[in-house]
């Protein structure tokens, strides 16, 4: 969670310097508008395969037990690590085969396929948009290889290197923006994703070198038993993924054709807002969901279902206890947080209350969309991508119908998108746990329900509670048209949220509480502080 809220945080210095470049104009529009369609790779051999589809059947060669052959959910077959690597081996490979194919296409019908994802774009910025999904298709051949390490050490339980190379990430598209920009324009920040993947790429190598990864896994033979497995869950979860990855391509879409005011990019707009609430779901829901799978799936082979659940309502109160105040957090403190992340002089104060406006019905759904991430998991775990995959297509169809209804026949603005995603995510997180139970069994409701309904009513009053010194300071102390009035605002106003709301939840007799601070004060003393 801290790498990632490093990552995230360089996340957040690189928008403020695109816009400090560009403004939120069109030709940052633009940029964000390319990033979509190579991002398309990612989401098929990145979040498909190897996020979820192989750890599972990975972890799975590695265990060594005998008696989980006699698992009906689990069939083990082989405790030899050679094997594991044999198995990873035919993975990569043919995941480097998807990706030539699909990256030779998307070069080579760069333009028509820019004219599709935007079709609000006139003749200039489409040539711009097609030159850049070029080079942004380079950047993910080094994607491919290097999810493949991540996916390898998050199954052996390494987490810290690969949260590390998302920061790594972020800081070779920093550097790009900072010194290619004044020479190369808008292509400064694209060449900066191409060597921010090297990055993520790169450092990951030697602990999987250790762990047994060598560059020989790059050739042999390219199916093995263990890739029909890895299919099995893949296809299903890939024909998801496209369904979210073509929801995203619908909201550029639908944000471009929305009308321009004062110069402002509706695609700017729902782009920045997205980067701040996926810094919570980034931190809490991707976090907790990634650290659980491979305990979830070892649970899985060993046959351990209560186990399994115990497991998974744990992780479902921490991310909740986490992801609950940092979604209020960011609801009341929207517009000081949009000023501070991408309020560069040439960030107009339009472009921040659209922005503000945006984030704000983005925030109604990181709760749900955090849970998601957990649930999603646990059918990975149970190698059931099925589920997860039609409920997925359902509301996705679903949020892009109602984002469309409400933005092109009823002309409401940019924020009616996020509006229609927020609902159709509580629907399926609702949805899915209903699913999980009916594979599972009942989940103990006391110890699950009971933390989350004080949590949220906890939540609830500490939002309120924090909308009052945020309004006083705002008018009366502060000068928040400067980067430091700015800080302190929200520094303040949100350590103060979160101390009522930490208060609330002890006085509630939550037991998340205890643990978070007993592992804060644990920390502390670590460093030499007396507490």
């Amino acid at each position: 969670m801290l790498t990632v809220f490093a990552s995230r945080f360089l996340g957040l210095v690189r928008d403020r310097l695109l816009t400090g470049f560009f403004g939120a104009g069109s030709e940052l529009g633009v940029f964000w508008a390319a990033v979509e369609i190579p991002d398309t790779i990612f989401y098929i051999l990145g979040s498909a395969v190897f996020s979820s589809s192989f750890i599972p059947i990975f972890t799975d060669y590695l265990e060594e037990a005998d008696d989980f052959g006699s698992s009906l959910i689990c069939k083990n077959n082989s405790s030899n690590w050679s094997e594991a690597w044999e198995m990873g081996g035919a993975v990569l490979r043919l995941a480097l085969l998807i990706f030539f194919v699909l990256g030779g296409v998307i070069f080579i019908f760069s333009k028509p396929i820019s004219k599709l994802v935007a079709p609000g774009f006139d003749t200039t910025e489409i040539s711009l948009m097609s030159g850049l999904v070029r080079v942004m298709t380079l950047a993910q051949f080094f994607f491919v290889l290097s999810y493949f390490l991540t996916s390898v050490l998050q199954s052996f339980q390494r987490f810290f290197l690969p949260a590390l190379a998302s920061f790594l990430y972020n800081l070779g598209v920093v550097l790009g923006t900072i010194l290619l920009t004044p020479r190369l324009g808008i292509w400064g920040p694209a060449w900066g994703m191409v060597f921010g993947a090297v990055l993520h790429f790169a450092i990951q190598v030697p602990l999987a070198v250790k762990f047994g990864f060598s560059f020989g896994s790059f050739w042999g033979r390219l199916m093995h038993p263990g890739v029909k497995r890895v299919l099995r869950i893949t296809i299903p979860r890939v024909i998801a993924l496209l369904g979210d990855k073509l929801s995203l391509i619908v909201q550029v879409s639908l944000a471009s054709l929305i009308p321009t005011l004062d110069s402002v990019s509706n695609v700017a707009v729902l782009t920045f807002a997205r980067h701040l609430e996926l810094v919570p779901i980034g931190l809490f829901g991707v976090s907790f969901s990634q650290a659980t799978l491979p305990s979830l799936s070892r649970n899985r082979c060993a046959g351990k279902i209560k186990e399994f659940k115990e497991v998974f309502s744990s992780s479902f109160r921490k991310t909740f206890f986490l992801v609950a105040p940092a979604a209020i957090i960011l609801l009341v403190l929207r517009i000081p947080a949009v000023r501070l992340a991408f309020g560069a002089k040439r960030f107009s104060w339009k472009a921040t209350v659209l922005t503000g406006y945006t984030v704000a019905f983005f925030s109604l759904g990181i709760v749900f969309y955090s849970a998601l991430h957990l649930l999603k998991r646990a059918f990975y775990a149970l190698e059931e991508a099925r589920t997860p995959v039609y409920t997925s297509l359902i509301f996705t169809a679903f949020g892009i119908f109602v984002a469309w209804l409400l933005t092109q026949v009823l002309d409401f603005g940019v924020w009616a998108i996020p509006l229609a995603l927020s609902v159709s995510g509580a629907l399926q997180a609702v949805l899915l746990f209903i699913l999980l139970e009916r594979r599972l069994g009942a989940f103990d409701r006391e110890k699950l329900f009971v933390p989350v309904t004080k949590i949220g009513w906890a939540t609830l009053f500490s939002g309120i509670v924090l909308y009052l010194p945020m309004r006083y300071l705002d008018k009366l102390i502060f000068d928040t048209t400067r980067v430091l009035g700015l800080v302190l605002l929200t520094g303040i106003a949100g350590f103060f949220g979160m101390v009522v709301y930490l208060v609330l939840t002890w006085v509630l007799d939550v037991k998340e509480t205890k643990l978070f601070l007993e592992y804060l004060l644990s920390r502390l003393r670590r460093l030499g502080v007396r507490v």
